[in-house]
């Protein structure tokens, strides 16, 4: 009967933590711990465009590692600061915003399909480190006049559906852009 006891006790514990949109909330975020070992979290939800590289929760300072999938989705948040702590923009992270420019830090590696889908963004410049763009990551942001890439290495993309703003977006690389042209 204990032994009972204790097995619901711990399946309660394991649902309950893989239900949660989020483990913890520090000022206007939410977050969700990525890695307890390496101390790395993804804001969940937030209310501020200011995104911190740091939170420290009961007494555990985490760095903040990536932008969630639908951490902003939906909001009328103008503008935002990613730090250079950020390694990933999920999917949707900022679908249906109503940011104004972003411009992605050069720690980030991967921005996850739909993650500006249908934002009111209008300029985006994209970092040198960004390796991976997801299938229709800029789709139907048709204010966005200007794109432009740091990289003189474009990313790799899913090609379905790629279309990038609207039919006057500016899109800027480097001098050596021959690469983005295949």
């Amino acid at each position: 009967r204990n032994i009972r006891t204790w097995l619901i006790a711990v399946v309660t514990l394991l649902c309950s933590g893989m239900m949660s949109a989020s483990d913890f909330k520090v000022g206007n975020f939410s977050y969700s711990i990525l890695s307890a070992t390496q101390k790395t979290v993804s804001v969940s939800e937030g209310t501020s465009g200011m995104i911190p590289e740091k939170v420290t929760y009961n007494g555990s300072e985490y760095t903040v590692a990536e932008i969630g999938r639908y951490a902003f989705s939906e909001t009328s948040i103008s503008y935002f600061y990613l730090p250079e702590t950020i390694k990933a923009i999920r999917e949707n992270a900022f679908g249906f915003t109503a940011m104004e420019s972003i411009r992605i830090p050069n720690s980030v590696e991967i921005i996850e399909g739909g993650a500006f889908w249908c934002s009111d963004v209008k300029k985006i410049i994209v970092g040198k480190g960004v390796k991976t763009i997801g299938h229709g990551a800029f789709y139907k942001c048709e204010n966005l006049d200007l794109l432009i890439f740091l990289s003189s290495v474009p990313p790799s993309h899913d090609s379905r559906n790629y279309k990038i703003g609207n039919n006057n977006t500016e899109l800027i690389v480097p001098r050596k852009f021959k690469l983005y042209r295949d």
